[in-house]
Protein backbone atom coordinates (compact mmCIF):
# COMPACT_ATOMS: atom_id res chain seq x y z
CA UNK A 1 0.00 0.00 0.00
CA UNK A 2 1.19 3.47 -1.22
CA UNK A 3 -0.34 6.33 0.40
CA UNK A 4 1.25 8.44 -2.54
CA UNK A 5 -0.79 6.31 -4.87
CA UNK A 6 -4.38 6.32 -2.55
CA UNK A 7 -3.69 10.50 -2.57
CA UNK A 8 -3.45 10.45 -6.01
CA UNK A 9 -6.33 8.24 -6.57
CA UNK A 10 -8.53 10.14 -4.57
CA UNK A 11 -7.85 13.54 -6.82
CA UNK A 12 -9.01 12.45 -9.96
CA UNK A 13 -12.68 12.97 -10.79
CA UNK A 14 -13.75 9.98 -13.07
CA UNK A 15 -17.55 10.27 -14.15
CA UNK A 16 -18.71 7.47 -12.68
CA UNK A 17 -17.85 6.30 -9.21
CA UNK A 18 -17.63 3.04 -9.93
CA UNK A 19 -14.42 3.81 -11.87
CA UNK A 20 -13.50 5.66 -9.70
CA UNK A 21 -13.73 3.04 -6.79
CA UNK A 22 -11.42 0.46 -9.25
CA UNK A 23 -9.22 3.11 -9.72
CA UNK A 24 -8.51 3.40 -5.46
CA UNK A 25 -8.54 -0.34 -4.73
CA UNK A 26 -5.96 -0.88 -7.69
CA UNK A 27 -4.14 2.53 -6.26
CA UNK A 28 -4.39 0.58 -2.67
CA UNK A 29 -2.32 -2.49 -4.19
CA UNK A 30 0.12 0.12 -5.81
CA UNK A 31 3.84 0.46 -4.88
CA UNK A 32 5.33 4.12 -3.82
CA UNK A 33 6.18 4.14 -7.98
CA UNK A 34 2.94 3.37 -7.99
CA UNK A 35 3.08 0.20 -9.86
CA UNK A 36 0.09 -2.03 -8.16
CA UNK A 37 0.35 -5.74 -7.50
CA UNK A 38 4.55 -6.04 -7.46
CA UNK A 39 5.29 -8.05 -4.94
CA UNK A 40 1.66 -9.28 -4.38
CA UNK A 41 1.81 -12.26 -1.02
CA UNK A 42 -1.82 -12.20 -0.86
CA UNK A 43 -4.15 -15.36 -2.58
CA UNK A 44 -6.10 -12.85 -4.29
CA UNK A 45 -4.20 -10.99 -7.11
CA UNK A 46 -5.63 -9.28 -10.16
CA UNK A 47 -8.85 -8.47 -11.04
CA UNK A 48 -9.83 -11.61 -7.96
CA UNK A 49 -8.86 -8.97 -5.79
CA UNK A 50 -10.68 -5.84 -7.16
CA UNK A 51 -13.85 -8.50 -7.69
CA UNK A 52 -14.04 -8.85 -3.71
CA UNK A 53 -13.13 -5.26 -2.59
CA UNK A 54 -15.51 -3.68 -5.19
CA UNK A 55 -18.71 -5.87 -5.33
CA UNK A 56 -18.66 -5.48 -8.79
CA UNK A 57 -18.24 -8.04 -11.88
CA UNK A 58 -15.11 -9.02 -13.87
CA UNK A 59 -16.63 -7.74 -16.85
CA UNK A 60 -17.40 -4.94 -15.32
CA UNK A 61 -14.03 -4.46 -13.85
CA UNK A 62 -12.30 -4.68 -16.77
CA UNK A 63 -14.63 -2.33 -18.20
CA UNK A 64 -13.65 0.44 -16.06
CA UNK A 65 -9.95 -0.69 -16.13
CA UNK A 66 -10.40 0.33 -20.22
CA UNK A 67 -11.71 3.36 -19.18
CA UNK A 68 -8.60 4.21 -16.76
CA UNK A 69 -5.95 3.13 -19.53
CA UNK A 70 -7.93 4.81 -22.09
CA UNK A 71 -7.88 8.13 -19.82
CA UNK A 72 -3.67 7.27 -19.26
CA UNK A 73 -4.29 7.11 -16.20
CA UNK A 74 -2.64 3.61 -16.15
CA UNK A 75 -1.57 0.92 -18.67
CA UNK A 76 -1.44 -3.10 -17.74
CA UNK A 77 1.53 -5.30 -18.02
CA UNK A 78 2.05 -8.89 -17.98
CA UNK A 79 5.40 -9.15 -16.49
CA UNK A 80 7.63 -12.00 -17.32
CA UNK A 81 10.54 -12.21 -14.86
CA UNK A 82 14.11 -13.86 -15.44
CA UNK A 83 12.91 -17.27 -13.69
CA UNK A 84 9.86 -17.61 -16.07
CA UNK A 85 7.16 -16.25 -13.52
CA UNK A 86 4.64 -14.31 -15.23
CA UNK A 87 2.55 -11.77 -13.23
CA UNK A 88 -0.03 -9.12 -13.65
CA UNK A 89 0.57 -5.36 -12.85
CA UNK A 90 -0.97 -2.29 -13.31
CA UNK A 91 1.50 0.90 -13.71
CA UNK A 92 -0.40 3.77 -12.56
CA UNK A 93 0.89 7.33 -14.05
CA UNK A 94 1.31 9.54 -10.99
CA UNK A 95 2.04 12.79 -12.66
CA UNK A 96 -1.15 12.72 -14.58
CA UNK A 97 -4.60 14.12 -13.19
CA UNK A 98 -7.93 13.37 -14.60
CA UNK A 99 -11.25 15.74 -14.27
CA UNK A 100 -14.00 14.53 -16.09
CA UNK A 101 -16.77 16.94 -14.09
CA UNK A 102 -14.70 19.87 -16.13
CA UNK A 103 -14.04 17.71 -19.14
CA UNK A 104 -18.34 17.68 -19.55
CA UNK A 105 -18.81 21.19 -18.81
CA UNK A 106 -16.56 22.33 -21.48
CA UNK A 107 -17.14 19.98 -23.90
CA UNK A 108 -20.53 18.40 -23.18
CA UNK A 109 -21.73 17.15 -26.17
CA UNK A 110 -18.16 15.40 -26.85
CA UNK A 111 -19.09 12.01 -27.01
CA UNK A 112 -22.46 11.99 -27.84
CA UNK A 113 -21.14 14.22 -31.20
CA UNK A 114 -18.86 11.65 -32.76
CA UNK A 115 -20.53 9.94 -35.66
CA UNK A 116 -21.01 5.89 -36.23
CA UNK A 117 -17.52 5.95 -38.23
CA UNK A 118 -15.64 7.10 -35.70
CA UNK A 119 -16.22 4.76 -32.61
CA UNK A 120 -16.06 1.48 -32.28
CA UNK A 121 -16.67 -1.44 -29.76
CA UNK A 122 -14.41 -4.27 -28.29
CA UNK A 123 -15.33 -7.54 -27.26
CA UNK A 124 -13.61 -8.61 -23.93
CA UNK A 125 -13.39 -12.67 -24.68
CA UNK A 126 -12.31 -13.37 -21.41
CA UNK A 127 -15.24 -12.11 -19.99
CA UNK A 128 -17.95 -11.61 -23.38
CA UNK A 129 -18.50 -8.29 -22.61
CA UNK A 130 -19.13 -5.51 -25.25
CA UNK A 131 -17.46 -2.02 -24.61
CA UNK A 132 -18.00 0.87 -26.83
CA UNK A 133 -14.84 2.95 -27.13
CA UNK A 134 -13.63 5.82 -29.79
CA UNK A 135 -10.95 4.78 -31.74
CA UNK A 136 -8.49 7.18 -30.05
CA UNK A 137 -8.96 5.10 -26.58
CA UNK A 138 -8.79 2.37 -28.71
CA UNK A 139 -5.68 3.20 -29.92
CA UNK A 140 -4.15 3.36 -26.83
CA UNK A 141 -5.09 0.45 -25.13
CA UNK A 142 -3.37 -1.36 -28.10
CA UNK A 143 0.00 0.62 -27.85
CA UNK A 144 -0.49 -0.04 -24.11
CA UNK A 145 -0.64 -4.05 -24.98
CA UNK A 146 1.84 -6.38 -26.88
CA UNK A 147 4.08 -5.08 -30.06
CA UNK A 148 1.86 -7.37 -32.45
CA UNK A 149 -1.52 -5.44 -31.94
CA UNK A 150 0.57 -2.13 -32.87
CA UNK A 151 0.03 0.23 -35.97
CA UNK A 152 2.48 -0.49 -38.69
CA UNK A 153 5.39 2.20 -37.81
CA UNK A 154 5.79 2.65 -41.80
CA UNK A 155 2.65 4.20 -41.61
CA UNK A 156 2.84 8.07 -41.25
CA UNK A 157 -0.01 10.43 -40.44
CA UNK A 158 -1.41 12.27 -43.24
CA UNK A 159 -0.08 15.67 -44.60
CA UNK A 160 3.10 14.21 -42.49
CA UNK A 161 6.31 12.01 -44.49
CA UNK A 162 7.99 9.36 -42.79
CA UNK A 163 10.78 11.90 -41.66
CA UNK A 164 8.55 14.47 -40.53
CA UNK A 165 6.60 12.27 -37.82
CA UNK A 166 9.65 11.06 -36.50
CA UNK A 167 10.04 12.59 -33.12
CA UNK A 168 13.17 14.16 -31.91
CA UNK A 169 15.37 12.14 -29.52
CA UNK A 170 16.50 14.03 -26.13
CA UNK A 171 20.43 12.44 -25.19
CA UNK A 172 20.78 10.79 -28.34
CA UNK A 173 24.18 9.40 -27.61
CA UNK A 174 22.56 7.82 -24.22
CA UNK A 175 19.53 6.32 -26.80
CA UNK A 176 22.06 4.59 -28.61
CA UNK A 177 23.79 3.30 -25.93
CA UNK A 178 20.87 1.89 -24.73
CA UNK A 179 20.15 0.18 -27.92
CA UNK A 180 23.39 -1.12 -27.74
CA UNK A 181 23.01 -3.01 -24.35
CA UNK A 182 19.67 -3.99 -25.02
CA UNK A 183 21.57 -5.99 -27.97
CA UNK A 184 19.32 -8.35 -30.13
CA UNK A 185 17.37 -7.31 -33.47
CA UNK A 186 16.16 -3.79 -33.84
CA UNK A 187 13.09 -3.19 -32.23
CA UNK A 188 10.32 -2.87 -35.10
CA UNK A 189 8.85 0.15 -33.81
CA UNK A 190 11.53 3.14 -33.22
CA UNK A 191 8.66 6.04 -33.23
CA UNK A 192 7.33 4.24 -29.85
CA UNK A 193 10.71 3.56 -28.63
CA UNK A 194 12.11 6.94 -29.12
CA UNK A 195 8.45 8.80 -27.19
CA UNK A 196 8.83 6.33 -24.64
CA UNK A 197 12.75 7.18 -23.86
CA UNK A 198 11.54 11.18 -24.20
CA UNK A 199 9.49 10.40 -21.22
CA UNK A 200 12.00 9.29 -19.34
CA UNK A 201 13.62 11.71 -16.21
CA UNK A 202 17.28 11.77 -15.71
CA UNK A 203 17.43 9.27 -12.76
CA UNK A 204 15.23 6.67 -14.28
CA UNK A 205 17.66 6.70 -17.66
CA UNK A 206 20.35 5.57 -15.64
CA UNK A 207 18.01 2.92 -13.43
CA UNK A 208 17.11 1.68 -16.88
CA UNK A 209 20.62 1.71 -18.67
CA UNK A 210 21.35 -0.32 -15.79
CA UNK A 211 18.37 -2.71 -16.39
CA UNK A 212 19.59 -3.01 -20.40
CA UNK A 213 23.35 -3.84 -19.34
CA UNK A 214 21.80 -6.69 -17.59
CA UNK A 215 19.56 -7.92 -20.32
CA UNK A 216 22.73 -7.66 -22.87
CA UNK A 217 24.54 -10.08 -20.32
CA UNK A 218 21.62 -12.24 -20.27
CA UNK A 219 21.44 -12.47 -24.43
CA UNK A 220 25.30 -12.98 -24.65
CA UNK A 221 24.28 -16.08 -22.44
CA UNK A 222 21.81 -17.02 -25.00
CA UNK A 223 19.10 -17.07 -21.91
CA UNK A 224 15.51 -17.89 -23.39
CA UNK A 225 12.28 -15.61 -22.74
CA UNK A 226 13.93 -12.62 -22.76
CA UNK A 227 12.28 -8.98 -23.56
CA UNK A 228 13.05 -6.28 -26.74
CA UNK A 229 13.63 -2.92 -26.25
CA UNK A 230 10.35 -1.05 -26.48
CA UNK A 231 8.86 -3.92 -23.44
CA UNK A 232 11.72 -3.28 -21.32
CA UNK A 233 11.83 0.56 -21.49
CA UNK A 234 8.24 0.30 -20.92
CA UNK A 235 8.23 -1.72 -17.98
CA UNK A 236 10.17 -0.40 -15.18
CA UNK A 237 9.79 -3.81 -13.04
CA UNK A 238 12.15 -5.32 -15.29
CA UNK A 239 14.96 -2.64 -14.99
CA UNK A 240 15.36 -3.95 -11.16
CA UNK A 241 15.24 -7.65 -12.34
CA UNK A 242 17.60 -7.80 -15.42
CA UNK A 243 20.14 -5.14 -13.50
CA UNK A 244 21.35 -7.81 -11.34
CA UNK A 245 22.71 -9.58 -14.23
CA UNK A 246 24.59 -6.04 -15.41
CA UNK A 247 28.45 -6.88 -15.49
CA UNK A 248 30.34 -4.89 -12.05
CA UNK A 249 32.48 -2.02 -13.88
CA UNK A 250 36.32 -2.94 -13.98
CA UNK A 251 38.23 -1.01 -11.71
CA UNK A 252 41.30 0.64 -13.41
CA UNK A 253 44.53 0.17 -12.25
CA UNK A 254 46.30 3.06 -9.95
CA UNK A 255 48.59 5.36 -12.01
CA UNK A 256 51.98 3.81 -11.63
CA UNK A 257 55.27 6.40 -12.21
CA UNK A 258 58.72 5.23 -12.93
CA UNK A 259 61.88 6.58 -10.98
CA UNK A 260 65.26 6.35 -11.83
CA UNK A 261 67.92 4.96 -9.48
CA UNK A 262 69.44 7.11 -7.27
CA UNK A 263 67.08 9.61 -7.74
CA UNK A 264 65.12 11.45 -4.70
CA UNK A 265 62.03 9.54 -4.86
CA UNK A 266 64.38 6.29 -4.73
CA UNK A 267 66.22 6.78 -1.88
CA UNK A 268 63.49 8.60 0.05
CA UNK A 269 61.94 4.77 -0.76
CA UNK A 270 64.68 3.29 0.26
CA UNK A 271 64.42 4.76 3.19
CA UNK A 272 60.85 3.60 4.19
CA UNK A 273 61.26 0.17 3.55
CA UNK A 274 64.09 -0.13 5.60
CA UNK A 275 61.60 0.95 8.26
CA UNK A 276 58.83 -1.38 6.89
CA UNK A 277 61.58 -4.34 6.58
CA UNK A 278 60.68 -4.65 2.92
CA UNK A 279 63.48 -5.23 0.27
CA UNK A 280 63.52 -2.61 -2.95
CA UNK A 281 62.77 -3.65 -6.27
CA UNK A 282 65.52 -4.52 -8.18
CA UNK A 283 66.02 -1.85 -10.89
CA UNK A 284 66.22 -2.61 -14.50
CA UNK A 285 66.53 -0.45 -17.35
CA UNK A 286 64.11 1.61 -19.34
CA UNK A 287 63.34 2.00 -22.98
CA UNK A 288 65.89 4.98 -22.89
CA UNK A 289 68.15 2.80 -20.63
CA UNK A 290 68.04 4.30 -17.18
CA UNK A 291 68.13 2.06 -14.80
CA UNK A 292 64.59 2.03 -11.85
CA UNK A 293 61.31 0.75 -11.27
CA UNK A 294 57.90 1.30 -11.24
CA UNK A 295 56.12 2.44 -8.28
CA UNK A 296 52.44 3.23 -7.19
CA UNK A 297 52.24 7.47 -7.67
CA UNK A 298 54.65 9.28 -6.17
CA UNK A 299 55.76 10.22 -2.62
CA UNK A 300 54.60 12.93 -0.71
CA UNK A 301 57.00 15.54 0.36
CA UNK A 302 57.61 14.17 4.19
CA UNK A 303 58.66 10.68 2.29
CA UNK A 304 61.23 12.38 0.08
CA UNK A 305 62.73 14.02 3.20
CA UNK A 306 64.12 11.02 4.09
CA UNK A 307 65.86 10.51 1.07
CA UNK A 308 68.79 11.68 3.05
CA UNK A 309 69.44 8.55 4.92
CA UNK A 310 69.61 6.18 2.13
CA UNK A 311 72.77 6.44 -0.37
CA UNK A 312 72.71 6.84 -4.21
CA UNK A 313 71.76 2.91 -4.34
CA UNK A 314 69.43 2.50 -1.77
CA UNK A 315 71.55 1.49 0.88
CA UNK A 316 71.25 2.16 4.28
CA UNK A 317 72.78 1.74 7.78
CA UNK A 318 70.49 0.78 10.48
CA UNK A 319 72.89 0.76 12.83
CA UNK A 320 72.83 5.02 12.75
CA UNK A 321 69.40 4.55 13.11
CA UNK A 322 66.90 4.85 16.10
CA UNK A 323 65.45 1.81 18.25
CA UNK A 324 61.54 2.93 19.34
CA UNK A 325 61.13 0.47 22.09
CA UNK A 326 57.39 -0.98 21.78
CA UNK A 327 55.40 -2.81 24.20
CA UNK A 328 56.00 -6.09 25.07
CA UNK A 329 54.94 -8.54 27.76
CA UNK A 330 58.20 -10.47 28.27
CA UNK A 331 60.21 -6.50 29.37
CA UNK A 332 61.05 -6.18 33.12
CA UNK A 333 59.89 -3.08 34.55
CA UNK A 334 62.92 -1.35 34.29
CA UNK A 335 61.96 -0.96 30.61
CA UNK A 336 58.27 0.10 31.24
CA UNK A 337 59.43 4.48 30.94
CA UNK A 338 61.54 3.30 27.43
CA UNK A 339 58.09 2.18 26.56
CA UNK A 340 55.82 4.95 27.37
CA UNK A 341 58.56 7.60 26.49
CA UNK A 342 58.49 5.83 22.75
CA UNK A 343 55.10 4.64 22.21
CA UNK A 344 54.09 8.38 20.78
CA UNK A 345 57.37 8.52 18.80
CA UNK A 346 56.32 5.05 17.38
CA UNK A 347 52.34 6.43 16.58
CA UNK A 348 54.00 9.22 15.09
CA UNK A 349 56.04 6.92 12.45
CA UNK A 350 53.18 4.80 12.06
CA UNK A 351 50.99 7.76 11.02
CA UNK A 352 54.00 9.08 8.35
CA UNK A 353 54.92 6.16 6.85
CA UNK A 354 50.87 5.27 6.13
CA UNK A 355 50.85 8.52 4.45
CA UNK A 356 53.85 7.94 2.09
CA UNK A 357 53.11 4.02 1.21
CA UNK A 358 49.83 3.21 3.04
CA UNK A 359 51.04 0.80 4.80
CA UNK A 360 50.74 -0.12 8.43
CA UNK A 361 53.92 -0.41 10.04
CA UNK A 362 54.02 -3.19 12.68
CA UNK A 363 56.57 -3.47 15.29
CA UNK A 364 58.92 -6.79 15.28
CA UNK A 365 61.61 -8.46 17.72
CA UNK A 366 64.78 -7.68 16.27
CA UNK A 367 68.44 -8.15 17.48
CA UNK A 368 69.46 -5.31 19.37
CA UNK A 369 73.02 -3.80 19.84
CA UNK A 370 72.54 -3.10 23.31
CA UNK A 371 71.19 -5.71 25.87
CA UNK A 372 67.54 -4.98 27.31
CA UNK A 373 66.20 -7.11 30.55
CA UNK A 374 63.30 -9.42 29.77
CA UNK A 375 61.39 -12.37 32.14
CA UNK A 376 61.96 -15.74 32.21
CA UNK A 377 58.59 -17.61 31.10
CA UNK A 378 57.15 -18.68 33.83
CA UNK A 379 59.11 -17.28 36.31
CA UNK A 380 59.76 -13.71 38.14
CA UNK A 381 63.46 -13.69 37.23
CA UNK A 382 64.73 -11.70 34.50
CA UNK A 383 67.43 -12.56 32.13
CA UNK A 384 69.34 -10.10 29.74
CA UNK A 385 68.99 -9.91 26.03
CA UNK A 386 69.69 -9.02 22.62
CA UNK A 387 66.39 -8.95 21.31
CA UNK A 388 63.87 -6.73 21.88
CA UNK A 389 60.41 -5.66 20.00
CA UNK A 390 60.66 -2.52 18.49
CA UNK A 391 61.27 -0.58 15.44
CA UNK A 392 64.41 1.25 13.63
CA UNK A 393 63.27 4.30 12.24
CA UNK A 394 66.34 7.22 11.06
CA UNK A 395 65.51 9.79 14.02
CA UNK A 396 62.98 9.53 17.03
CA UNK A 397 60.44 11.59 15.34
CA UNK A 398 59.62 11.75 11.80
CA UNK A 399 59.03 14.76 9.74
CA UNK A 400 56.49 16.91 9.90
CA UNK A 401 53.20 16.20 7.58
CA UNK A 402 54.31 18.33 4.31
CA UNK A 403 57.24 19.80 5.69
CA UNK A 404 60.53 20.55 3.43
CA UNK A 405 62.53 20.11 6.64
CA UNK A 406 64.49 17.27 7.86
CA UNK A 407 63.39 15.72 10.71
CA UNK A 408 65.08 17.16 14.02
CA UNK A 409 66.87 14.79 15.76
CA UNK A 410 67.46 16.92 19.28
CA UNK A 411 66.37 15.36 22.55
CA UNK A 412 64.12 18.51 23.65
CA UNK A 413 61.10 15.90 23.51
CA UNK A 414 62.82 13.49 25.58
CA UNK A 415 64.03 15.86 28.07
CA UNK A 416 60.78 17.43 28.66
CA UNK A 417 59.40 13.64 29.09
CA UNK A 418 61.85 12.53 31.39
CA UNK A 419 60.83 15.99 33.25
CA UNK A 420 57.49 15.44 33.48
CA UNK A 421 58.47 11.82 34.59
CA UNK A 422 60.60 13.06 37.50
CA UNK A 423 63.76 11.79 36.28
CA UNK A 424 65.36 14.86 34.73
Amino acid sequence: MSWEATQWANKQRLRLPQEQLVLLCVANCADPEGVAFTWWKRKEHWWTYLVDHTRLSRATIFRHLNTIEGLGLGRRQKIVAVDGTVRFVMELDLEKFVDMEAADVDEPQHLDSQSHSETGTICNQSHGETVPVSLVRLQEKNLSESPDSLPDPSQAPSGLSKEDSTPAIRNPHAFEQFKSLCGGPPSAYPQLLIEEWNRLTPEKEAQLLHGAAGLGALRARNARGLVGPLKLIRNSILWSDYGRHAPQPSLSAPPRAWHALGSVEWRGRAALYAIIGREMPEAKPNERGEKGADFLGSLPQAGLVLAQFADNLGQVRKCDWVFLHAPDDRFGDDMAIAVDRDRPKIAAWRERVHECLGIAVAATVTKLPFPVAIRQPGTNATIETNYGKGLWVPTEWPPAKGSTDPPNPTTSDDDEFMKQQGLG
